[in-house]
C-alpha cells in the first residue's frame, strides 16, 4: 500500500515532523520523519526512523515514561533500543540552547561497527513540550499497525493451524478404526486381527488346527531359539527335527 499519513507536528517555520505507515513484501513499517520547505529544497530528509511493530511499541513506552518524569537540564540517557548487532535506538535529553529553556528529546540510531562507532542520521529531535503530540501520534501508529497484522491473512489460510485432537484411548481388545488414513486413501483399510500365539516346541498338531494359521491371515510371534545340547539340555527337552539331526 502507498504511505499513509497518520499526522504531522511543526518543529518550526521551515521543517515539520510527519508520521506515517506503509507496507513492503507484506510487512508493515511505522515511520517518522523530518520535512523541510526552503527556497533551495522542499521534501523529507535524511532524518528520521523506521520501525517495525516491536521497535514501535518500545520507544513508546519508553517515551511515555520519559513524560511522566522530571526534564532534566543536562543531557540524560534514559533508554536503548536494540535494533541489530551492530545498531541500536538511543533516547536521551539534551540541554536547551536557550537559558532556562526546556531541554530537547532526541531519538537516534548509533552504530558500534569496527568501521565506525557513534551516532548517524537517522533520527528525529524535537522539543520537550511536543512530546505529548508525539506520543498522540506514536499510539496512533501502534494502533494502526496491530489492525493490519491482525487482518493481514494467513499463508495457510483460516482453520489450518488449529490444534489437533486427542485421539481415544483404546483398549487392550480395541482395534484402530478407519479414520484419516481411510479417507487420504480413498477406500477401506483392512483389519489384521490382534492375535499372537506362541506354540511349544513338540505340539505342531495345534498349528495344523489353527484356521488362522492355514490361511495366512494369523500372526505368530516368533518361537525362541532352540536349546543347545551342549548347555546342559537333556535330548528330551529339544525339539524333534533337532533330535533327528542328533
Amino acid at each position: 500500500m502507498a504511505d499513509q499519513t497518520i499526522g504531522e507536528i511543526a518543529l518550526g517555520e521551515s521543517s515539520r515532523l510527519i508520521f506515517s505507515m506503509s507496507e513492503w513484501r507484506g510487512r508493515f513499517f511505522a515511520s517518522v520523519r523530518k520535512f523541510v520547505a526552503t527556497q533551495k529544497y522542499k521534501g523529507p530528509t535524511k532524518s528520521g526512523l523506521v520501525m517495525n511493530n516491536k521497535i514501535l511499541r518500545e520507544l513508546t513506552s519508553v517515551l511515555t515514561k520519559l513524560e511522566q518524569s522530571i526534564p532534566p537540564q543536562e543531557e540524560h540517557e534514559f533508554g536503548r533500543l536494540p535494533k541489530s548487532g551492530t545498531e541500536h535506538i538511543k533516547i536521551a535529553t539534551l540541554p536547551s540552547e536557550n537559558e532556562n529553556g526546556l531541554p530537547a528529546v532526541d531519538v537516534r540510531e548509533f552504530v558500534d561497527s569496527p568501521a565506525y562507532q557513534g551516532p548517524t542520521k537517522r533520527g528525529v529531535r524535537f522539543r520537550w513540550n511536543l512530546l505529548p503530540d508525539v506520543l498522540a501520534c506514536l499510539r496512533e501508529q501502534v494502533k494502526m499497525m496491530g489492525e493490519a497484522e491482525k487482518n493481514e491473512p494467513s499463508l495457510f489460510g483460516p482453520g489450518v493451524l488449529m490444534e489437533p485432537k486427542p485421539e481415544p484411548e483404546m483398549g487392550s481388545g480395541d482395534a484402530p478404526k478407519n479414520g484419516t488414513l481411510a479417507e487420504i486413501l480413498g477406500e477401506s483399510v483392512k483389519q489384521f486381527p490382534l492375535r499372537a500365539t506362541t506354540r511349544p516346541w513338540g505340539n505342531r498338531s495345534s498349528e495344523r488346527d489353527d484356521p488362522h494359521l492355514q490361511d495366512g491371515e494369523g500372526i505368530r510371534e516368533l518361537c525362541p531359539q532352540p536349546p543347545d545340547p551342549a548347555c546342559g539340555h537333556s535330548d528330551e527337552e529339544s525339539p524333534p527335527a533337532l533330535r533327528s539331526r542328533i
